[in-house]
């Protein structure tokens, strides 16, 4: 959906990150897609104000920060505290937030995406920070056979330990 022109696509992480985006989207007036995965979301959280196509900075970036997309906060959240990396809430899926990008590519910062999809975000996060190392904690692109949401993200690593994981691995390379 991305490549799709002028099409805004919306990752909320709270309930109330998804009526501000909902409000967002019509007040704009222009092709608009709310991305949210299975089960719903949770409450609280997004109080920063919601801003078009910037990201929320929840922890700046250190030698390494997590970008995460909508539900994959809280795991990465857990993991950011847990290792000391940055910590990013990635509201918008496209547009990118290209100056946040272009502050990680000046400074060589190493990047792990997380998202509870197939890796859609971070092939392009990759072509817009290279030559940084960007790595992608994702559901694989086959067919999943269906489950409980929890088991699902235990079985490819969209856990909070799985994201400690690949970080630490991210921080070999």
């Amino acid at each position: 959906l991305a490549t799709m022109p002028n099409l805004t696509v919306y990752s909320p992480a709270s309930r109330e990150e998804l009526k501000a985006m909902l409000q967002m989207a019509l007040m704009r007036e222009e092709p608009a897609v709310i991305r949210y995965c299975r089960g719903s979301l949770p409450k609280g959280g997004g109080e920063a104000p919601l801003e078009y196509g910037k990201w929320d900075v929840l922890r700046p970036a250190t030698d390494a920060v997590i970008l995460a997309t909508g539900t994959m906060l809280t795991a990465a959240e857990a993991a950011a505290n847990q290792c000391g990396a940055g910590l990013v809430a990635m509201r918008f899926l496209s547009p990118l937030d290209t100056e946040l990008l272009d502050s990680f590519r000046k400074n060589g910062t190493r990047i792990l995406v997380v998202e509870e999809s197939i890796a859609a975000v971070a092939p392009r996060v990759a072509l817009a920070c290279s030559p940084c190392v960007v790595r992608s904690l994702a559901i694989p692109n086959q067919p999943v056979a269906q489950g409980p949401v929890a088991r699902q993200r235990a079985r490819f690593g969209l856990t909070a330990e799985g994201v400690v994981s690949a970080l630490e691995a991210l921080r070999q390379q």
